[in-house]
């Protein structure tokens, strides 16, 4: 009897995880770097400000050099969109009133936001 309560409640959690679309890590790196270019915000970068459409550039230059060391989309943000490469200070993102947000906490943010918009309600 528990046998078949368990491969049921196995299978009910397995379909419920198939449910969603399979993740395109590339789709979502790119849907993060625009999220970045759309938002208006400004991006500190070694101490320099860049408009939100520069930030984009580069980070879709870094994404091209490193994709090969990136198997997901929280390892872009880790790896190549929260610090340096060169001097290991943190990448900020300036909001309106001046706000900073460490660019890592926002593009988690967003990926977080991007994921349960693709996925229906309780299929997270």
């Amino acid at each position: 009897m528990n046998y078949k309560f368990f491969t049921v409640l196995l299978l009910w959690f397995c379909t419920r995880a198939m449910s969603c679309e399979p993740v395109d890590t590339q789709a979502e790196v790119f849907a993060l770097i625009n999220a970045i270019e759309t938002s208006g915000a400004q991006f500190e970068r070694n101490g320099s400000v860049h408009t939100a459409e520069k930030a984009a550039d580069h980070l879709r230059l870094k994404y091209s050099r490193g994709k090969k060391y990136i198997s997901s989309s929280e390892d872009f943000i880790a790896k190549l969109a929260s610090e340096s490469s060169f001097t290991g200070k943190p990448y900020w993102i300036i909001l309106e009133g001046d706000k900073r947000v460490k660019s890592g906490v926002w593009l988690t943010e967003k990926l977080q936001a991007l994921r349960a918009n693709q996925c229906p309600s309780g299929h997270e």
